[in-house]
């Protein structure tokens, strides 16, 4: 009687474990997915930024769309702080003006991807796409505040790197939508 109970326990388990294991998304199937609907997104990009996430193994292609904002959330606290170091240095006049202008962006670009994220996470696909857009423009933003001094930007790969990463999130959500 207890072989018997122990292998109704088992296949039990096993049958009520199998939806959640199909529950994962695979990272390079929704990047592929991705990069397929979206021609910015870039799949190398997204795999990798991914794969350093520990728990991107380990949830839908919602939790996929929530972690790509939040290590965008990530990138512009870098950027921040990148902006902080750079203006304790020597710069002309039009560098420093990039500067603080990017500060400002950068500041409500934070707040932009909470909210994305939150939205996100309740299901507010609409909400968080408009977030994700908002973001984007901010980071491209940005990059022309040096463009009008004619300087290179400091703050070019961060700003790649919040865009690539909304970006992700954004069509991931447009993937949800259309499953």
């Amino acid at each position: 009687m207890n072989l018997l109970y122990s292998i109704c326990i088992l296949f039990s388990t096993f049958i009520l474990c199998q939806p959640l294991a199909h529950a994962f998304a695979s990272v390079e199937a929704t990047c592929k997915a991705a990069a397929e609907r979206n021609r910015a997104v870039n799949y190398d990009f997204c795999v990798i930024h991914f794969l350093r996430h520990p728990r991107s193994g380990d949830v839908d292609e919602r939790g996929l769309a929530s972690i790509a904002a939040s290590m965008s959330i990530n990138t512009a606290y870098n950027v921040q702080y990148t902006i902080q170091s750079l203006l304790k240095k020597p710069h002309d006049s039009a560098t420093i003006s990039g500067l603080h202008n990017c500060k400002v962006l950068y500041t409500r670009m934070l707040t932009t991807l909470a909210e994305a994220v939150d939205t996100i996470n309740g299901r507010q696909d609409g909400m968080a796409k408009n977030c994700l857009e908002m973001a984007i423009k901010e980071a491209r933003s940005c990059e022309e505040c040096f463009m009008v001094g004619k300087k290179p930007s400091p703050l070019t790969q961060g700003n790649k790197d919040s865009i690539g990463l909304s970006t992700v999130s954004m069509t991931i959500l447009d993937i949800l939508k259309h499953s």
